[in-house]
């Protein structure tokens, strides 16, 4: 649904002058702290990209962010010894969503949509429909499930205990989302 808003805005890579807006942003939308040394690796490691969203008329200020990790296989550990599904345990690559975030003034406009196509895009090519994706989310956070689901990802754990020691305030316990994106 191309609009006036929606071409005003353009995906790009996290740079290093990026991090201090885009932390705050986390700091912002998201209850979990996250270390400078989590942003440093986003930048210094091949298997992590991090892509921000601003408008073309303000390019240094971030309104939205996906961060994510490419695994080329294996089996999915799980915290406390939780077992995942058996779609998450296979030899073909999926992507972990790291961290999925957008100002509230630009939700519920395909933004976060965008930002996962272009991460599955960054990581493994243009040419992988129906990837696995995976990604955690709070027990309590109602609207981020629903967004997952909305998009093909299905709860595929059992509660994960204090999962988010690092959250200040609220829920600590997740659930593990995965499914094949169609986006």
């Amino acid at each position: 649904m191309p609009s006036a808003a929606h071409s005003d805005i353009l995906i790009r890579p996290l740079t290093s002058s990026d991090v201090p807006d885009t932390r705050s942003l986390h700091s912002l939308v998201l209850p979990v702290q996250y270390p400078p040394a989590f942003f440093t690796q986003l930048l210094c490691l091949s298997s992590r990209a991090c892509l921000i969203a601003v408008r073309r008329s303000q390019p240094n200020i971030p309104i939205a962010f996906i961060s994510a990790a490419l695994h080329k296989s294996s089996l999915l550990p799980l915290p406390g010894g939780l077992s995942a599904s058996k779609a998450l345990n296979s030899p073909r690559p999926r992507i972990e969503i790291l961290t999925l975030g957008v100002l509230p003034a630009f939700q519920q406009h395909g933004l976060a949509r965008r930002l996962i196509r272009a991460i599955v895009d960054k990581l493994c090519g243009p040419l992988t429909a129906g990837i696995l994706v995976h990604a955690n989310v709070a027990t309590t956070n109602t609207p981020a499930l629903k967004f997952y689901e909305r998009i093909g990802m299905r709860i595929s754990s059992e509660i994960i205990p204090n999962l988010y020691r690092t959250c200040p305030y609220g829920e600590r316990d997740a659930y593990l989302v995965s499914g094949r994106l169609d986006i």
